[in-house]
């Protein structure tokens, strides 16, 4: 086992690092789920995503340092938004829902962008406050905070139906993917990066080909509305 765990985390079994290695690995690999079940307009996705926070980002700030908390408790927030985003639509088979698919426009764009550099700045927390991120050599670790939030920010834009959202999510997590592939990453990070982008991607295929069907039940549901409100009147 122990031979196992250094293999995945390039760490000492039993470590600190060894150890938020493999939590952050199980995050993203349960976050890759998320995706794709949100593909299939699943609500378990938001939870998935979730346990994906608390495995990761939330037991690694409840473990080594409650300044984690920064950024862990929003993540936590967005699956939470998310669940109450699509509680408002129909539903649609086993847990499903009939969320119709948004179209991006330039306000779309400038909102993830301001999304972005906020959830950088909650990413970076004291190495932002105390000036470590502005400093040289601190580079890469700015780039891949900014990707981290990138994928945080995609699930934003999947609560309110925007098909592009899990292609920016696949592109925040290829981004790291291709970062750490030029400094001996730990396979269990490689690993989990790479079905985020695969989940991210299925996910987006996913929501294509259920577009028809989410936006025939949100007709017939609206429609069985009207009726009822006319007959009533």
């Amino acid at each position: 086992m122990n031979e196992i765990i250094q293999t995945l985390t390039n760490q000492e079994a039993g470590s600190q690092t060894a150890t938020i290695v493999l939590l952050n690995a199980l995050a993203y690999v349960l976050m890759a789920l998320g995706a794709w079940l949100l593909g299939r307009r699943n609500d378990l996705g938001w939870w998935a995503y979730m346990f994906g926070v608390f495995a990761g980002p939330l037991m690694t700030a409840l473990l080594y340092g409650y300044e984690g908390l920064i950024s862990a408790i929003p993540a936590m927030l967005v699956g939470i938004f998310g669940l109450w985003k699509w509680s408002k639509f129909p539903t649609l088979g086993h847990f499903g829902r009939a969320v119709p698919s948004r179209t991006v426009t330039v306000k779309t764009v400038v909102t993830f962008v301001i999304l972005v550099i906020i959830f950088t700045a909650l990413n970076l927390g004291p190495m932002l406050t105390s000036g470590f991120a502005l400093s040289s050599g601190s580079e890469l670790i700015v780039l891949n905070m900014v990707l981290a939030a990138i994928i945080t920010v995609g699930f934003i834009g999947v609560a309110n139906g925007k098909a592009l959202s899990f292609l920016a999510i696949a592109v925040g997590a290829v981004g790291v993917v291709v970062m750490v592939l030029a400094n001996s990453p730990a396979l269990g990070t490689l690993g989990s990066y790479v079905f985020v982008a695969l989940g991210a991607v299925a996910g987006w295929f996913a929501w294509k080909a259920g577009e028809p069907v989410a936006a025939e039940a949100h007709e017939a549901i609206d429609e069985a509305v009207e009726e009822e409100a006319s007959t009533a009147e």
